[in-house]
């Protein structure tokens, strides 16, 4: 059954690192979550007979919100959606919201069972390169707190950081696991153009390690957590047993998602679409009737009646072959370090966009993200959904890189030690 994702675009102060859209204007946090709500509603009077495995509020900065606003959105999200017993609810933050006992606690009391706060670092001098706005004490403080309410939660950690090897990711992974995290995720820092992270380390100021010493350093995370009973299980996720992230995993195994906000994914019956992106854009649309929302009985039903309207100035189709485009909006969110779920763009348009998947398409997209698994793909599931000879139809592939697969229990899976080409390898399927 499907997840349900809601975005919230606002920080403080947006990291040195990050290249897309974010907000710090948070006087418009009402205004947005006004408009969350009749989204909410809209969506929901479509999706009667849906019941939801899974809600992920992320950002964007999720944590700064007040507990008028939290209350407002899990109100909207109670009444307007179904959800089954015991459902993963999640809410991401930064470390300096978390210090507090009375925000971990409001959230744990509220509903919320899982909570993924943005560590990154404990070297202090690093986060500040970085522009991250907590301390090493913040980290700590938050980590003390969350682990005395809260018994599943992630902490983020980055690799290849300004100055970072070995040595500081094990200090970060220690002391996150003093406070017995259940998960982490791993990622790589991925310096994008435009960013102040960039200008620094164009201009020599800042000097990030090399391809190979950040690899030296997952290897090391990898080895690091797996000897402590926390496994990987996605190509940047880690964690003990039972206690994986199943609103993300319902991403990467190509399930059914709704995301609300400016510029959230979703993919509901076979069609993938995107809101507005913008503050503004996204609420004043609401108001005139524009917009996703406005579709859903049509969405809910497959498409139908889409492709008849989107002449209509509310609507525009993407022409995306071979799934392309789906890595941006894999875990719902645009952000490339894949730091998981909705994300927002810069531009300011009034279209929602919306793509009917083929089949052709539809096959591809479950093989690229189902060899970020572990565990791979199915290949009985994959054929009885297809209609396709998976083995015979890849044959010419599997002849070629057949040693970079393992195929176990009736699955396919990147070896371990071909993780690094993954996208090459998913390259050779299309």
């Amino acid at each position: 059954m499907p997840g349900l994702y809601i975005h919230i675009p606002f920080c403080r102060k947006k990291c040195g690192y990050c290249a897309f859209y974010s907000a710090e204007n948070t006087e418009k946090i009402d205004g947005y979550i006004d408009a969350l709500a009749r989204e909410a509603e809209i969506f929901g009077a479509a999706m009667r007979g849906f019941v939801f495995d899974t809600a992920y509020l992320g950002g964007g900065t999720p944590s700064l919100l007040s507990p008028k606003n939290f209350e407002k959105i899990f109100g909207a999200m109670y009444k307007n959606f179904s959800f089954k017993a015991g459902a993963e609810i999640s809410v991401e933050g930064n470390p300096s919201d978390f210090c507090g006992e009375n925000k971990v606690k409001f959230l744990r009391a509220a509903g919320v069972n899982r909570l993924s706060v943005g560590i990154q670092t404990m070297n202090g001098e690093t986060l500040k390169k970085i522009g991250r706005i907590q301390t090493e004490q913040n980290n700590l403080l938050a980590l003390e707190k969350i682990s005395e309410t809260f018994d599943n939660f992630s902490a983020d950690v980055m690799i290849g950081l300004p100055g970072e090897g070995i040595r500081e990711v094990e200090k970060t992974l220690k002391s996150i696991l003093k406070f017995d995290a259940k998960h982490i995720s791993a990622y790589a820092l991925k310096v994008e153009e435009n960013t102040p992270l960039h200008k620094t380390v164009k201009n020599g100021e800042v000097e990030i390690p090399s391809d190979d010493d950040a690899a030296d350093a997952y290897d090391f995370t990898l080895d690091f957590l797996k000897a402590r009973g926390i496994e990987r299980y996605e190509i940047s996720n880690f964690a003990r047993k039972n206690y994986r992230c199943e609103h993300n995993l319902n991403y990467w195994k190509r399930g059914e998602y709704l995301g609300l906000g400016a510029a959230a994914h979703s993919f509901l019956r076979g069609v993938r679409f995107e809101n507005q992106r913008g503050l503004d854009t996204y609420t004043e649309s609401l108001k005139r009737g524009e917009g996703a929302a406005f579709y859903a009985e049509e969405i809910v039903s497959g498409g139908a009646g889409l492709e008849k309207a989107k002449n209509n100035s509310g609507i525009e189709t993407e022409e995306k072959p071979g799934g392309a485009g789906l890595e941006k909006a894999k875990n719902n969110r645009v952000n490339e370090t894949e730091n998981i779920s909705g994300g927002v763009g810069s531009g300011e348009k009034t279209a929602f966009k919306f793509e009917k998947i083929t089949p052709k398409d539809a096959l591809f997209e479950k093989i690229m993200l189902g060899f970020r698994l572990k565990e791979g793909i199915n290949i009985a599931e994959t054929e009885m959904e297809f209609g396709v000879n998976f083995l015979e139809k890849y044959r010419g592939v599997l002849d070629v890189y057949g040693k970079c697969f393992d195929f176990k229990d009736g699955n396919i899976a990147v070896k371990d030690n071909y993780f690094y080409i993954v996208n090459s390898l998913i390259e050779k399927f299309m």
